[in-house]
């Protein structure tokens, strides 16, 4: 048998471990340290203070056990009854009077206990060992080194570039439209792609994403290739360290750049291992430690009767964090103009996308009391009313936060510009366009924001209407950095999160390119690579 105060604590860590192990791709193996470290505490200490009343070690390890059991147990619960009056009073009745009645039971009891002991350690290492079989080979794969190959030699220096190593800006705003699908489904006239523009960004007019979904659109984009061609299977760990150990900035570490990115709370694009990881100060902290939850810790207490305090707490509401972690990083970015060594600049911003914090004015709209989502439009009441039209309330949401941001990320692209020490490179950038449409939302992800600030030229002249982010950083190498590797054909396709090995190519609709063209370059590199 288990020694009797371990019981409950694997029955208590089993829970942390299952939650993991069914979303072992978006969070990485630190995210677990601090909550097994709680329930693992929290359940020991009240085995020790069951030990004096229940009077014997075996039957305070029950009864703690039961404790823990019900405390993970209570939001299924309620997701079986409802959480209206029924729900409530089914979760009261057990915490109240049944879960007593059990412990006052097991420690007044005469009978010996010894079987249900052995039933009750039989599940608990069950439930610490199973999803270990899951959790284990997926942390073993993530540590697996990169195969997804590197850059050729160099083959000259280019006139602009490794001499004088401007700074590097890759700014990506998540779900940010191109202007023109923001004014014909959302009202909005005047986009952040005309606001570029006149700051002299070259913004392609009918750019569209290689990839419908987050993971792969950045995997692929800071690669710069198709994911096709980079690896023969697409897994969710390997597009976490397709991002995180990308080649661009593997390339700009071996020139002396740092490698600086933002943390985002979304665990695949928050890429640790950078040489600057930068995230807002904690507002709510002891001894230096962050006390609100964080997105792990969140999803995980959404199982628990905690979930309701959290959902009235402003102070510890994950969307509250999520703010800080938008506003921080536009505010922060312009530093690095200022610091005198190279840097690459990889700042990804979870907004326009869900969820809706900001309003136009930047005023706080959150749904503080509902459960954090990235992704609630698939959810009354954000659904369209009709066929291929945007739902009215996430067309009137995502225009007041697209707004606001808009005006956030020109104040960080103008502060970027007045205070680098020479010409800077700024990518700005979206990852897939906005949700909201009807019949399948997914189609109209494609139409994306792209827009560069390149020195040393007219970027009009080598850039073109249709590029799309697979090529972004090759035109970067190319320009100012001396390689010579050809364009990959602008194609897009269907990708999910669930399958993410599974591509589906969606046919590019005709787009005037404005007399632009696509370029002699971009000609010569429409075949399949």
């Amino acid at each position: 048998m288990l020694r009797a105060g371990l019981q409950p604590v694997l029955i208590a860590i089993a829970q942390v471990l299952a939650f993991y192990a069914a979303n072992v791709g978006e969070f990485p193996p630190g995210a677990v340290v601090r909550s097994l470290a709680c329930v693992s505490g929290a359940a020991l200490v009240l085995w020790l203070l069951l030990l004096r009343p229940v009077g014997d070690a075996r039957k305070a390890a029950l009864v703690a056990s039961a404790v823990a059991f019900l405390f993970w147990s209570s939001s299924s619960l309620l997701l079986r009854t409802g959480s209206g009056p029924l729900g409530l009073a089914a979760m009261l009745s057990l915490w109240c009077f049944a879960l007593p009645a059990l412990g006052l039971w097991i420690a007044r009891t005469e009978r010996g206990l010894r079987p249900l002991g052995w039933i009750v350690d039989a599940a608990a290492v069950a439930g610490v060992v199973v999803p270990l079989l899951t959790i284990v080979p997926a942390v073993l794969a993530s540590l697996e080194p990169d195969r997804h190959g590197e850059l050729p030699r160099t083959p000259g220096e280019a006139a602009v570039g490794l001499d004088r190593r401007p700074d590097v800006y890759l700014i990506v705003l998540d779900a940010y439209g191109r202007d023109d699908e923001l004014a014909e489904h959302f009202g909005l006239e005047r986009g952040l792609g005309a606001q570029l523009r006149e700051r002299g960004f070259y913004v392609a007019a009918g750019s569209r994403t290689n990839y419908s979904t987050t993971p792969h659109s950045l995997a692929s984009l800071l690669n710069f290739d198709l994911l096709q061609n980079l690896t023969p299977r697409v897994t969710e760990p390997l597009l976490g360290r397709l991002i995180c150990r990308n080649r661009f900035a593997r390339f700009l570490r071996g020139k002396g750049y740092r490698f600086v990115t933002y943390a985002t709370g979304m665990t695949i694009s928050e890429c640790h291992n950078a040489d600057e990881f930068v995230e807002p100060p904690t507002q709510l902290s002891l001894l230096g430690i962050e006390l609100r939850p964080e997105p792990f810790e969140r999803g995980l207490l959404s199982w628990t009767p905690l979930d309701g305090l959290l959902r009235w707490s402003e102070m510890l509401s994950p969307y509250t964090r999520h703010r800080q972690r938008v506003l921080y990083a536009l505010a922060d970015v312009a530093r690095h103009a200022r610091d005198p060594s190279p840097a690459f600049v990889f700042m990804h911003v979870i907004s326009p996308h869900e969820p809706f914090v900001f309003g136009s004015t930047g005023e706080d709209v959150s749904p503080h009391r509902e459960p954090f989502q990235f992704n609630r439009i698939f959810a009354d009441p954000y659904e369209p009313r009709e066929a291929g039209r945007v739902g009215p309330e996430y067309a009137r949401r995502y225009r007041a936060q697209a707004v606001y941001l808009a005006g956030r990320v020109v104040d960080a692209v103008d502060g970027i510009l007045r205070d680098s020490r020479e010409p800077p490179i700024i990518i700005v950038q979206s990852d897939h366009g906005p949700y909201g449409f009807s019949p399948d939302v997914r189609q109209a992800r494609f139409a994306i924001l792209n827009a560069y600030f390149l020195p040393g030229g007219s970027a009009g002249s080598w850039l073109y209407p249709t590029i799309s982010p697979v090529n972004s950083l090759r035109m970067v190498l190319n320009r100012y950095f001396g390689f010579r590797l050809p364009l990959r054909p602008d194609v897009s396709f269907r990708s999910d999160w669930l399958a993410p090995n599974i591509f589906v190519r969606v046919p590019r609709p005709p787009v005037a390119d404005g007399g632009g063209g696509r370029g002699a370059a971009a000609e010569a590199a429409r075949a399949r690579p």
